[in-house]
């Protein structure tokens, strides 16, 4: 009993202080590094204007030249999962530069919190305290040259983790409730990042095959139970989709939201499909294997092999191999289609290694005998060793103390205070919209840029310039030979600012 009762409390305080640890990097790096990444500048500013009452639009895009306020910008990467959270926070804190990833953190968190809830169900022990260790330790081993996933408004790792909530919820318990939960969860997920749809179409192909044998099995009149369960699923997944679609349609009209679609479909057809020259199978499959080697230190051989050894572990329990193999499943097909389909991005394939990553930790939460899965997490310690170099790197950034803006941070704001108190109500010019993002986000007011390349404007001397030298193309010979011929350039930090003589 003394013992049952130890394992008890080890299995709650274990799990909150892996958690707790993961946490606290994270946040540090919140309130050090803050907006910077490009696309958590677009993301914020988004977010920034619906909190101060511009709406769910952008007032800086992708494949312009001339900014404007765009309602739904459909060149936007994430989704209302993302953006709404980040403007709940910006509207209690200003637009500062930590509260983005201070709504990304709570955002990951909390599906933490679901998963870590839900997953006690099966091994409440030692088992708990293992699978947590496992996820957590991996999630930062072969993450730790992308972590400003962890930290900044980017939508990959809580789509990837509400995945995981959804098909927890889905076998959890058969009740309608928690049939409407998983599908909410999954289209939160879709809300997140959209490549979340292929993790619900394989989810519904695999799970509902899986959960409709099991259910006619235990029972010969189950039927109409599987049929309502379906509803309350496909009721929960397609609530938050149609809600944001009828705010859009209300704000944009019809024409405007028909125009919207077709802009949304283009933009995910360019970025989710690799149109260019095809290499065989194998020397695609040779290259993108290179890049996830390069990327997060891992081979496809051995992600398969432990993927395959998770199966072996988990096979003697029912309810955890149902659940390992609609994770498998998802993950697979997410693999091909990064391997062979995708445009290549490392990014892009932080939600299929984030399902790796849970389904490797699913066997410490089976009925093994102990001694064998202290034995598999000798093996999962040992996995990601080519990436124990990379672990401090991200500490790497914080340059001026814990929890004390870097110094690109700090270059940041005194930028945005020159351009605050200088550039009066003309627009600054910039070079494009990555070289402005974090500017129009921390600024206090909206649409003070539009690029060089703008017709629209016609510029007369003197006129203010812009531009975050970390996304600067210096192959642009124009934006460069303008630079060149303009006096009254300021070098703050990674930035350039000032009004042109």
């Amino acid at each position: 009993m003394h013992e049952k009762a130890i394992w008890r409390v080890v299995s709650w305080i274990v799990p909150a202080t892996v958690l707790a640890v993961l946490t606290l990097l994270s946040l540090a790096l919140v309130f050090t590094v803050g907006v910077g990444c490009g696309d958590d500048a677009y993301h914020a500013g988004i977010a920034k204007n619906l909190a101060g009452g511009l709406g769910y639009t952008s007032t800086i895009q992708d494949g312009r030249t001339d900014f404007i306020a765009l309602q739904f910008d459909p060149r936007v990467g994430v989704g209302p999962t993302i953006i709404l959270p980040a403007s709940l926070i910006i509207r209690i804190f200003g637009n500062t530069y930590w509260a983005p990833g201070l709504a990304n953190v709570i955002l990951w968190v909390s599906s933490c919190v679901g998963i870590g809830l839900l997953i006690r169900k099966y091994q409440p022990g030692i088992g708990l305290s293992l699978a947590t260790i496992s996820f957590f330790y991996l999630g930062l081993a072969l993450t730790t040259f992308h972590f400003e996933q962890w930290y900044a408004l980017l939508g990959e790792i809580p789509a990837a983790l509400l995945i995981i909530l959804s098909v927890l919820l889905f076998f959890h318990d058969s009740s309608g409730v928690y049939q409407f939960l998983a599908g909410l969860a999954m289209s939160l997920a879709v809300q997140a990042k959209l490549l979340s749809l292929l993790a619900f179409v394989v989810f519904l192909l695999v799970g509902g095959i899986s959960y409709v044998l099991h259910r006619l099995k235990k029972e010969t009149t189950g039927q109409e139970r599987i049929i309502a369960n379906s509803a309350y699923l496909i009721m929960g997944f397609v609530i938050p989709l149609l809600a944001f679609e009828m705010w859009k349609f209300f704000e944009l009209g019809s024409s405007g939201f028909v125009d919207n679609w077709k802009s949304y479909l283009s933009f995910v057809s360019n970025k989710g499909l690799d149109r260019g020259q095809t290499p065989s199978l194998f020397a695609l499959y040779k290259r993108r294997s290179a890049l996830i080697y390069q990327g997060f230190g891992i081979t496809m051989q051995s992600a398969a092999f432990i993927l395959m050894l998770a199966g072996v572990l988990v096979s003697r329990d029912k309810v955890l191999w149902r659940i390992y193999s609609v994770l498998v499943s998802v993950t697979i097909s997410y693999m091909l289609w990064w391997i062979f389909l995708s445009i290549g991005w490392e990014r892009y394939f932080i939600i299929p290694l984030i399902l790796i990553i849970a389904v490797a930790s699913l066997p410490f939460l089976s009925s093994y005998p102990r001694k064998w899965l202290m034995v598999y997490f000798i093996l999962i310690v040992i996995w990601p060793a080519g990436m124990w170099d990379r672990i401090p790197y991200p500490l790497s950034l914080i340059d001026s103390g814990y929890f004390m803006p870097t110094q690109r941070t700090d270059a940041l704001l005194k930028a945005a205070d020159i351009l605050a108190g200088g550039k009066g109500k003309d627009r600054v010019l910039t070079q494009w919209w990555a070289t402005a993002a974090d500017l129009e986000y921390i600024s206090d007011s909206h649409l003070i840029f539009t690029t060089f390349r703008d017709d629209t404007r016609k510029y007369v001397r003197p006129y203010w310039v812009a531009a975050d030298t970390k996304f600067v193309d210096p192959k642009d010979e124009d934006f460069i030979r303008m630079l060149n011929n303009c006096r009254g350039l300021r070098k703050v930090g990674d930035y350039l600012v000032g009004k042109c003589e």
